[in-house]
C-alpha cells in the first residue's frame, strides 16, 4: 500500500452535526477505541450496537483486544466473516494507545477487505449521549485528560 492509506474511509458524517444518521455505515461494523485509560470494543448491527466490552486496564488493552472481539462477536452470534466495516477511535489520547487500536483496526479491515473508518475519540464521546430532540440545537462540550497538565477539547453543534 502506498502511503498507508488505502482502503481507509472517512464517513461523511464526520462533517455532519452529533448524532447525525444521514450516512451512517451499515452492516456489522466492529469499533475499537483504546486511546484513554479504559478502552473498548463495541458491535454495532445496522447502526446499533449490540453487543460491547469494557477494557479497564490501559496496560493491557493489547492483550485484552483480541478475546473482547471474540467476545462480542460470540454475544450476538456474529462471526469476524460477517463484519463489514471497522471502526477505530483516531485520537486524540494516548499515543501507544492509538496505536494498538490503529494497527488492529487496519490489520482486520485488510484482512476482511472491508472499509476502516478512522473517527475523532472526542465526536465519537459527543455523539454517545443521548440525541438532541428533533429541531432543537444543542452544544456538546468534551474533555479528555492530555496528561501532563494538558486536556484535549471540542464543542460539537
Amino acid at each position: 500500500m502506498r502511503g498507508g492509506r488505502e482502503g481507509v474511509r472517512r464517513p461523511e458524517a464526520e462533517a455532519g452535526r452529533p448524532g447525525d444518521e444521514s450516512r451512517r455505515p451499515t452492516g456489522a461494523q466492529l469499533a475499537i477505541e483504546t486511546s484513554g485509560a479504559a478502552g473498548s470494543l463495541a458491535l454495532a448491527v445496522e447502526g446499533t450496537v449490540v453487543a460491547q466490552r469494557l477494557l479497564a486496564e490501559p496496560a493491557g488493552h493489547a492483550a485484552a483486544l483480541i478475546p473482547a472481539a471474540r467476545g462480542v462477536l460470540a454475544d450476538t452470534g456474529k462471526e469476524v466473516c460477517d463484519i463489514t466495516g471497522v471502526v477505530v477511535g483516531a485520537g486524540p489520547g494516548s499515543f501507544t494507545g492509538v496505536r494498538i487500536a490503529a494497527a488492529a483496526a487496519k490489520a482486520l479491515a485488510a484482512s476482511l477487505e472491508v472499509p476502516l473508518y478512522p473517527v475523532s475519540s472526542l465526536r465519537a464521546a459527543a455523539v454517545a449521549g443521548q440525541p438532541t430532540p428533533e429541531g432543537e440545537r444543542e452544544v456538546r462540550y468534551v474533555l479528555f485528560d492530555g496528561r501532563r497538565g494538558r486536556v484535549y477539547g471540542a464543542a460539537y453543534d
